[in-house]
C-alpha cells in the first residue's frame, strides 16, 4: 500500500513539472511578441506598477486561481478543482499613470494663482471680498467691511474688466462691476478659487481684459451638516448652515446664511442674505450639473460713489442660475444654459421720496458650448457662448416706447437697452517631451451694433530637465503667454446720470494686449506634495482707448471717456514654503510672500483720474501659520500697499473739494484658530494696527474690527 502510494505521488509530481515546463514556453512566447515595459520609476503605491507603464489601464474582470502548496502527504484524491477558480466581476475602474509632461499641464500655467478649501478656512478673512483681499496680483477695494461691497482689481485693471466666473459659468453683471461680487456664497462652501491670466478667457469662450477668477463649490465627500455662528464688534452677527447630501447617482449642496451689521461708522450698517443649491449627478453617459442661488443686500452707502453725498443707500438682490452638462468618453461635449437676475434700489438720500430714487433690473441670459478632444499631438478645443443683457430702469437705457411697471408701486422703467454678444473660439496646443504650445483665436460679435473683432492669443510652456537629487526633486519651468482683448462699456458708463457723475452713450469698447514671461520653480520629495514654490513673471499691457471718468481740478462733475492709451508694465513674485511637508516637528505650517510693481506710463496732468490711473504701485504680503498646541492655531496676514493716483477730499466743506495723493499704509490681519473633533473655533481681529486708510478716494475704512466665532460639523452617514 506504501508502495503504491509513493508512485501515485511521484505521478503527481511529474505531471506538474511537466506543465510548468510547457508554461514557461508559452509565457516565453509570449514575451517575445509583446511589447516590453521597463520599469523605471517605483513608489509606496500600491498601483505603481500600472504608472511605470505609463499607459490607462482598464480593470473590469478579475480572475483569481487559488493555489496550494501542498506537501507530499496530503490526499490529492480530495481536492475539487471547482475551489480553484473563482470568476469575480468587479466594477470598472480607471488607473492614469503619470506623464512626464501631461496635456492638460498648460491650465495649470493660466492660472496665476490658487488657493484651496483648507487654506481658506485658516485665512483671516470674514468674507469673500476679504478673502481675495489676501492673494497676489489683486487688488480688492472694499467700500464697506463684511462682504457689503467691493471692486476687484487685476494687474492695474478696474472693477469692470475683470471676468468673474461660478463653477465655470460667467456671473459678470453688464450694469456694473459694482455688483459683480454679488455672489449667494459664504467662505465655508468655496472648495476653490482659481485666479487666470487674460488668455485663459479663452476656455470658456469668453473675452476677459484682465483675468478671470473662477469660484469652485462641491458638495463634501460625506453626508453631513455644518452650523458657523459668529459675532463681533459694531454690533456683528452672523449664522450659516450648509448640508451635504449623497444618494445613488447625485450629491447636493445647501447653503444659506445670514449676516448683519451697525456699521463702524454712520450709515455703514448692513443686512445680507445668501441661499445656494447645487447638484452634482453622475450617469453612465456623463455628469448634469445644477446651480442656483440668489443673493440680497441692504446697506448704507455712506459716500460709496460720491464724498458729496454721505446719506446713500442701495438695496440689491442678485438670483444666478445655471445647468451644465458633460459626457464621458474621448471627445467632450459641454453643452450649458445659464441666466442671472439683478435688481437693485439706489437712494442718493436715505429715505427720501420714491420717486427720486434710481430702480434698474437687469438680466443676462446665456448658451455656452464647449467641444474638446485629445489626438496624439494635443488637445484640440472649440467653445461658442452666446449671450443676451437686458436692462430696463427709471435711468439707464434709450428711452422706450412704452413704460414697463417695476416691482415698487408707483414706479414704472422708461428706459431700457438690449444687446447680444456671440464668442466663437479655437483653440490647438502641440505637445512634445517637454513643450506644450497653445495658439488660439476668438471671434467677438456685437449683433445689434455690428462690431467684431479678433482676439488671438498664445501660450508656451517649457519644462526643463528636473534636477534630482537623494532627497529632493527639482522641476524649473519656463512660461509666456501673450493675447488679444475687448470689453464692452457698462450700462453705467453709457447712460448714468446721478449726484456728480455723468455716462457717455458715445463710448467705444476699450481694447488691450496681453503679454507675460516668468519661470516656477517646485521643490518636492518623493510622494509628497510640493514644500517650496517660486514663481517670478513680468507682465506687458497696452491698453486703447481705456474707459475712464475724469474731471479737471475745478470741475464738479465726473465724465465717462475713452480717453487715453495707457501702457503697463509691472513684476509678480511669489514664494510660498511648507516646512510641515518635510520637518517631524509640524510647529510652523506655511510661509507666504507675495510682491508685486506696477507702472503706469501716464500721469493725471490737468484732470483727475477715477479708475485708470488709481491703482496700486507696490503690494508687499506675507503670510503665516503656526501651531501653538496641537489643534491649536495662528494664522497672520500682513500687507504693505502703495497707491498711485489722487482723490478729492470735501472734508473742509470746500465748493470743489481738495486734490489729495494716496498714503501708504499697512495692514495685519491675525486669526487663532483651534479645532476639537467636529468643533471649529476662531478669534479673528482685522486692521489690528488699527491703521487709517483708504481703498477708494477718502471713503475711510475699519479700524481694529474684532469677531469670534464657532462650527459644528455633523457627521450622519459617512459615505464608504
Amino acid at each position: 500500500m506504501a508502495l503504491h502510494s509513493n508512485i501515485g505521488l511521484n505521478s503527481v509530481f511529474l505531471q506538474q513539472y511537466l506543465l510548468s515546463l510547457l508554461y514557461e514556453y508559452n509565457m516565453k512566447r509570449k514575451r517575445q511578441t509583446q511589447k516590453v515595459h521597463y520599469f523605471k520609476r517605483w513608489t509606496r503605491k500600491r498601483y505603481a506598477i500600472f504608472s511605470s507603464m505609463r499607459k490607462v489601464i482598464v480593470i473590469s474582470v478579475i480572475s483569481f486561481t487559488c493555489s496550494f502548496l501542498l506537501r507530499a502527504y496530503t490526499g490529492l484524491a480530495q481536492q475539487n478543482r471547482d475551489s480553484t477558480l473563482k470568476i469575480i466581476q468587479l466594477k470598472e475602474i480607471n488607473i492614469f499613470a503619470e506623464e512626464d509632461l501631461p496635456s492638460d499641464v498648460l491650465q495649470s500655467n493660466l492660472l496665476q494663482n490658487a488657493i484651496s478649501k483648507k487654506e481658506i478656512e485658516s485665512v483671516p478673512a470674514r468674507s469673500f471680498n476679504e478673502l481675495l483681499k489676501q492673494l497676489p496680483g489683486l487688488d480688492v477695494r472694499q467700500r464697506g467691511g463684511n462682504g457689503v461691497q467691493a471692486d476687484i482689481s487685476i494687474r492695474g485693471g478696474n472693477f469692470d474688466q475683470t471676468l468673474l466666473l461660478l463653477n465655470g459659468i460667467n456671473v459678470t453683471d453688464p450694469q456694473t462691476g459694482h455688483y459683480t461680487l454679488n455672489l449667494p456664497l459664504h467662505n465655508d462652501i468655496i472648495h476653490n478659487i482659481e485666479i487666470y491670466k487674460n488668455t485663459g478667457a479663452l476656455l470658456y469662450g469668453a473675452s476677459s481684459f484682465t483675468g478671470i477668477i473662477n469660484v469652485i463649490t462641491q458638495p463634501d465627500t460625506v453626508n453631513n451638516v455644518n452650523f458657523h455662528l459668529m459675532g463681533g464688534m459694531y454690533e456683528t452677527f452672523g449664522l450659516s448652515t450648509y448640508m451635504s447630501l449623497h444618494t445613488k447617482n447625485t450629491g447636493h449642496l445647501i447653503a444659506a446664511d445670514y449676516k448683519q451689521s451697525a456699521g463702524y461708522r454712520e450709515n455703514t450698517d448692513f443686512k445680507i442674505y445668501n441661499a445656494y443649491y447645487q447638484l452634482i449627478g453622475k450617469f453612465k453617459k456623463g455628469q448634469l450639473e445644477f446651480q442656483t442661488g440668489l443673493n440680497d443686500k441692504a446697506y448704507g452707502a455712506n459716500s460709496f460713489y460720491s464724498l458729496r453725498f454721505p446719506n446713500q443707500f442701495e438695496h440689491t438682490q442678485t438670483l444666478i442660475s445655471s445647468v451644465r452638462w458633460k459626457n464621458k468618453g474621448l471627445v467632450k461635449w459641454v453643452p450649458a444654459l445659464y441666466y442671472r437676475l439683478n435688481y437693485d434700489c439706489f437712494e442718493l438720500v436715505r429715505n427720501q421720496e420714491k420717486s427720486k430714487n434710481n430702480y434698474h433690473t437687469n438680466q443676462v441670459v446665456g448658451f455656452n458650448f464647449i467641444n474638446m478632444f485629445a489626438t496624439k499631438i494635443g488637445k484640440t478645443g472649440f467653445s461658442f457662448d452666446y449671450r443676451i443683457e437686458d436692462i430696463v430702469s427709471t435711468s439707464l437705457g434709450n428711452l422706450m416706447k412704452q413704460e414697463k411697471p417695476s416691482r415698487t408701486e408707483g414706479i414704472s422703467y422708461r428706459y431700457g437697452k438690449t444687446r447680444q454678444i456671440a464668442a466663437l473660439s479655437a483653440g490647438q496646443s502641440l505637445l512634445t517631451k517637454n513643450i506644450v504650445f497653445k495658439v488660439s483665436i476668438l471671434g467677438q460679435y456685437y449683433v445689434i451694433e455690428k462690431n467684431f473683432y479678433l482676439l488671438p492669443a498664445s501660450d508656451f510652456l517649457w519644462c526643463l530637465k528636473t534636477l534630482k537629487n537623494k532627497e529632493d526633486r527639482i522641476n524649473i519651468t519656463l512660461f509666456a503667454s501673450a493675447g488679444r482683448g475687448v470689453r464692452t462699456p457698462t450700462f453705467t458708463d453709457l447712460y448714468y446720470r446721478t449726484g456728480d457723475i455723468i455716462g457717455n452713450p458715445n463710448l467705444k469698447p476699450e481694447q488691450t494686449v496681453n503679454v507675460e514671461i516668468g519661470t516656477t520653480l517646485n521643490v518636492k520629495q518623493l510622494d509628497k506634495s510640493n514644500y517650496l514654490t517660486c514663481k517670478a513673471n513680468v507682465f506687458f499691457r497696452w491698453g486703447r482707448g481705456m474707459i475712464d471718468y475724469i474731471k479737471k481740478e475745478n470741475d464738479s462733475m465726473w465724465q465717462s471717456v475713452n480717453h487715453t492709451d495707457v501702457f503697463f508694465i509691472g513684476n509678480e513674485f511669489t514664494l510660498n514654503f511648507y516646512p510641515s511637508v518635510i520637518m517631524r516637528n509640524d510647529f510652523l505650517q506655511s510661509i507666504a510672500l507675495y510682491y508685486t510693481y506696477l507702472y503706469s506710463d501716464k500721469e493725471s496732468e490737468g484732470y483727475i483720474s477715477r479708475y485708470v490711473l488709481d491703482h496700486l504701485t507696490h503690494k508687499l504680503s506675507l503670510q503665516l501659520s503656526h501651531r501653538i498646541y496641537k489643534e491649536w492655531a495662528v494664522s497672520y496676514a500682513f500687507s504693505y500697499n502703495v497707491r498711485k493716483g489722487e482723490y478729492v477730499s470735501y472734508t473742509q466743506n470746500t465748493a470743489g473739494g481738495i486734490r489729495k495723493k494716496y498714503p501708504p499704509f499697512s495692514l495685519l490681519d491675525i486669526r487663532m484658530h483651534y479645532r476639537y473633533r467636529n468643533f471649529y473655533v476662531y478669534v479673528e481681529a482685522n486692521n489690528v494696527l488699527n491703521v487709517r486708510y483708504f481703498d477708494i478716494g477718502g471713503l475711510e475704512q475699519a479700524g481694529i474690527w474684532v469677531t469670534a466665532g464657532v462650527k459644528y460639523k455633523f457627521v450622519f452617514d459617512k459615505k464608504q
